[in-house]
């Protein structure tokens, strides 16, 4: 998930990107729920915790998730169950 947003007649959106990372591996995230995550490109993984790094313009948001089912490229949605969420500026 990375788009730059177009302007608009009241100034321009931030740019946004997402990625998860999980079991040594980095995947883009193509869409992102509250408990459910589509990646673009998913591989056979088992369960286990990992990390979503969601920027927002300057914020950064890191989201750490248990993938309790794993990935299962089957599914478009991966569900998951939020762990932590931690909120800082990006350098």
């Amino acid at each position: 998930m990375s788009a730059e947003q177009p302007s608009s007649e009241y100034g321009s959106s931030p740019s946004i990107s997402a990625e998860l990372f999980f079991c040594g591996n980095r995947f883009q995230i193509e869409s992102l729920g509250r408990e459910q995550v589509a990646l673009r490109a998913p591989r056979a993984l088992g369960p286990g915790r990992g990390e979503i790094r969601l920027v927002v313009g300057s914020q950064l948001t890191l989201i750490q998730i248990d993938l309790a089912e794993g990935i299962d490229p089957g599914r478009h949605d991966q569900p998951f169950v939020l762990i932590k969420t931690i909120e800082q500026a990006v350098a």
